[in-house]
């Protein structure tokens, strides 16, 4: 039994809801998915229980109610949490709710309100901003990727160690940048979502977790197809984690490619590659609803149904290299 179904069996005000939790989550795309839906949903028990109600004869009850729902995202922000991580906390209550087909208290006006206010705060300080790579600072970037590393006990790479470990950052680096993939969705990739055309480009699949089985198709190169067979296993199959890194240990490995390559790292992340997905595409002159759909960026993709997308080879003469 998962730990949400249990906590839910738990609480009287909760129990008749987790059968239906358990089915949802087991049919979720990833186990990472749903664990992280469990552990968010479960700080919020915690929070209300612990903090928010004062009447301890009262207990947690669905759907939440916008008042509640807005009191715990000004409780996350005043522990000074990124803006993506309070996204992700609201995320999981609003994936608890379409489970139950509840209205998602996230998208009421008052809470709507507030997260905007946070974005504004947001991008005015520049915070969590990803820097962008120029055209030549990719290229410096590509051509020192075989330069010896230390590594984290300080021992220098011996030779083969570092063409080993390039083969990965190049793939990891092409194909973050070509799908515009934010570091959890590359942390995620598995060979199943990897398609390859009859010229040798390809697709990636960025899969949705609800509703189950959608999710977006976005144009790779040539070059990032080879670069991604370059690194696969013999025995790997399609659930087969391509990358096995976590979303902290990309943002290692993209700030360490930039130092290497002698480029500012004050602003380099885990989503420089998806930023510099859109330098590139804009910059070349691509159209900007083609940017919009192959980064998945507001107006387009929020105003548009998930649905696989047949024509994401449109992308391929805009993207880099």
């Amino acid at each position: 039994m998962r730990r949400l179904e249990r906590e839910f069996r738990n609480r009287p005000a909760l129990s008749d809801h987790a059968s239906t939790i358990a089915d949802f989550l087991s049919n979720s795309n990833s186990i990472s998915t749903a664990a992280a839906i469990e552990k968010r949903f479960l700080a919020f028990i915690r929070w209300v229980e612990q903090e928010d109600l004062q009447d301890e004869s009262r207990a947690l009850t669905l759907p939440v109610e916008p008042e509640q729902m807005l009191r715990y995202a000004m409780h996350l922000d005043r522990h000074e949490l990124p803006l993506q991580t309070i996204y992700g906390y609201l995320w999981a209550i609003g994936f608890v709710h379409r489970a139950l087909s509840y209205y998602e208290p996230a998208h009421h006006p008052m809470v709507r309100g507030f997260l905007a206010e946070l974005r504004r705060e947001h991008q005015d300080t520049n915070m969590f901003k990803a820097s962008a790579l120029s055209e030549e600072e990719l290229n410096r970037v590509l051509d020192s990727l075989h330069t010896a590393r230390r590594t984290r006990g300080g021992r220098l790479e011996t030779e083969h160690a570092a063409i080993e470990r390039a083969r990965i950052d190049r793939a990891l680096l092409l194909t973050m940048m070509q799908a515009g993939l934010r570091r959890a969705e590359a942390s995620r990739l598995t060979w199943e979502d990897i398609a390859t055309a009859d010229d040798g480009s390809g697709t990636v699949l960025i899969r949705s977790v609800f509703p189950k089985g959608s999710g977006h198709k976005l144009a790779v190169t040539k070059n990032c197809i080879e670069a991604l067979e370059d690194i696969k296993l013999p025995d790997a199959d399609g659930s087969t984690r391509i990358f096995r890194l976590s979303g902290s240990q990309i943002s290692r490995r993209m700030k360490t490619m930039c130092a290497v390559a002698d480029i500012d790292t004050s602003n380099v992340s885990g989503n420089t590659p998806r930023a510099t997905l859109a330098r590139m595409m804009t910059e070349r002159g691509a159209p900007e609803a083609l940017i919009h759909r192959q980064l998945r960026l507001r107006p387009s993709y929020t105003h548009s149904p998930y649905f696989i997308e047949p024509d994401a080879p449109e992308a391929l003469p805009w993207l880099y290299p």
